[in-house]
């Protein structure tokens, strides 16, 4: 009598107890690549920002001027007066291009839109105050600001110059040669403009940074520091200036809320 070999096959209980290994297996490499992926796309873009402030920072020691609209601009008793009467680019003789304002997380916007501000001031201005600063807009004051977005959800969510919040600062030519970085003649320092703040809203966004353009605290003490957050408790810290380096831009990611500032 001849026997035949039965294949043992996997029980219901063994091939569920395989299929739920298998999948706990997938899900935890799935979540291990997503984090590092959101963990890259945040590098990114915390990197993207430093390097845009980095550029801004250039443009004011080249001297470029980032605006597109040739407006004739004259001296007047309370500073620059910008009118529409279209002139060639170079040929407002009573106005002097200083630098550029960046303002971070303004209210009614993307939560993610940054500007970039350039700053005109009266050529025959011996020093900052005396050359009246003041953002250049539309003849109306209309917002004229270059808008930025940050990456991959990236927000700004705290700044600090010395002791005090701040929302702007700026990089400006002091028009003296007092203890201030160089290129070539340019005499170029960062500024915290306080009183502003962060979420400002946009409407009375150019009044505000005109009015702490009439008093800014110049180089402040351990630099003007942003704080960046990514989500997953992931935050940059970006640091202008301090340390006698006014033009330094300094990137330090930590997992710190606020990066402790």
């Amino acid at each position: 009598m001849k026997r035949y070999a039965h294949a043992a096959g996997f029980t219901v209980v063994e091939v569920m107890i395989v299929l739920a290994v298998t999948g706990g297996l997938f899900l935890a490499i799935a979540a291990t690549m997503t984090g590092r992926q959101r963990s890259n796309e945040f590098v990114q873009a915390v990197q993207d920002v430093r390097a845009q402030i980095q550029q801004t920072i250039s443009e004011v020691q080249s001297g470029y001027y980032t605006n597109d609209q040739n407006l004739s601009c004259t001296a007047g008793g309370s500073g620059p007066f910008l009118s529409a009467t279209p002139v060639d680019r170079g040929s407002n003789v009573d106005c002097l291009y200083l630098g550029n304002v960046m303002q971070f997380a303004i209210k009614d916007t993307d939560p993610q839109e940054y500007r970039v501000y350039s700053v005109v001031g009266v050529r025959s201005g011996t020093d900052l105050a005396s050359a009246q600063p003041k953002l250049l807009t539309d003849p109306s004051g209309t917002d004229n600001g270059k808008s930025f977005t940050l990456k991959y959800g990236l927000k700004a969510v705290a700044m600090r110059a010395g002791p005090s919040n701040a929302g702007a600062f700026a990089v400006l030519s002091s028009l003296d040669d007092a203890s201030s970085d160089s290129s070539g003649t340019q005499q170029i320092d960062v500024y915290s403009l306080t009183p502003s703040m962060l979420n400002a809203p946009l409407g009375g966004l150019v009044g505000q940074i005109n009015s702490a353009l009439g008093s800014p605290t110049k180089n402040p003490a351990g630099g003007i520091r942003i704080c960046f957050e990514g989500g997953s408790k992931q935050f940059g810290l970006v640091t202008i200036g301090g340390s006698g380096r006014q033009l330094s831009v300094d990137l330090r990611i930590m997992t710190l809320s606020n990066c402790g500032i």
